[in-house]
């Protein structure tokens, strides 16, 4: 879930979940009444991260600050990297476009078939998969089952539109982390994607 908190001089600072922050303004103080109060030490916009202890007390808070042009990226520190596969050219940059808007994912890459998405998962190591069921030259199943034994802790989420073919214990047989139909509003299939990824960050 995502929750935004107003400020006076920034409209861009999010809670990402129960313990990551994220912020992206000017480099002068940010203050949040009875909260917590951050300064960006770059000339350029900066992007902040903050981990809170469990009991949420700030004065136990650490803080990561990135330069927008850092080389590691905050970005790249804070997102889960998300590959998009679907053979309809539009559907993908519906996701893509989808994903890139949550500050907490990253698109990391595009594939149009199965046998595409094995060869981009192996070079890209993605955090999830989004993955059609309907697809030439191999099918959404058939790519479940090999990145399955490639990569056992990458969660796939099937996100078809021909979902009802295929009953869920087949699916999760297949290696198949959830189902979501593509008729299904996209919110759910963004917040299918951080339960999985937060379940195994656990």
């Amino acid at each position: 879930w995502m929750r935004r908190i107003r400020t006076n001089r920034s409209p861009d600072f999010r809670q990402i979940d129960e313990g990551r922050f994220w912020f992206s303004g000017p480099p002068t103080v940010l203050s949040v009444p009875g909260t917590l109060q951050l300064t960006p030490k770059t000339t350029n916009s900066a992007l902040v991260l903050a981990n809170l202890a469990a009991n949420k007390c700030i004065s136990s808070m650490s803080l990561a600050i990135f330069s927008e042009d850092s080389p590691c990226g905050a970005q790249s520190a804070m997102a889960r990297s998300v590959l998009i596969v679907d053979d309809n050219p539009l559907i993908r940059e519906h996701l893509c476009e989808l994903f890139k808007r949550e500050a907490d994912f990253d698109v990391c890459g595009e594939a149009e078939n199965g046998q595409e998405a094995i060869e981009k998962a192996q070079q890209l190591h993605p955090d999830l998969i989004v993955m059609d069921l309907s697809m030439p030259v191999m099918n959404g199943l058939d790519a479940a089952r090999v990145l399955r034994r490639m990569m056992p802790k990458v969660p796939v989420i099937l996100f078809s539109a021909y979902g009802g073919q295929v009953g869920s214990e087949e699916a999760h047989s297949a290696g198949v982390s959830a189902l979501v139909s593509k008729s299904e509003a996209v919110a759910i299939l963004i917040a299918k994607a951080r339960s999985l990824l937060n379940q195994i960050a656990a």
